[in-house]
């Protein structure tokens, strides 16, 4: 099983204290996907959200909203000066049996 993560945009900000490797193939297959759907943006992130918790079914609002809020933290400075990725905070509310955990 490999773990696959399409992403709509890539950027690295501190590249010397970054831990995360963004190979050239990781960012010529990202480039590729959104070059595939430049004419239907909603398609391809339909297909990030299909592809995020497969397990979850018909869920889209809430797979968005997940998927936004595991990668879309804001940095802020700590007291030393580096950049640090902000918190993820959600609170999913409904019935038992939705996929909430």
């Amino acid at each position: 099983v490999e773990t696959v993560l399409h992403a709509n945009y890539i950027e690295i900000h501190n590249e010397q204290r970054c831990s995360l490797d963004v190979t050239d193939n990781s960012l010529s297959r990202h480039y590729a996907h959104w070059r595939r759907y430049r004419d239907r943006p909603m398609s391809g992130r339909n297909l990030l959200l299909a592809s995020f918790c497969p397990e979850v079914y018909q869920l889209y609002v809430v797979k968005l909203a997940a998927l936004l809020v595991i990668l879309g933290g804001v940095t802020h400075m700590d007291g030393r000066g580096s950049k640090v990725r902000g918190e993820c905070h959600m609170l999913m509310v409904g019935d038992p049996g939705t996929g909430k955990s």
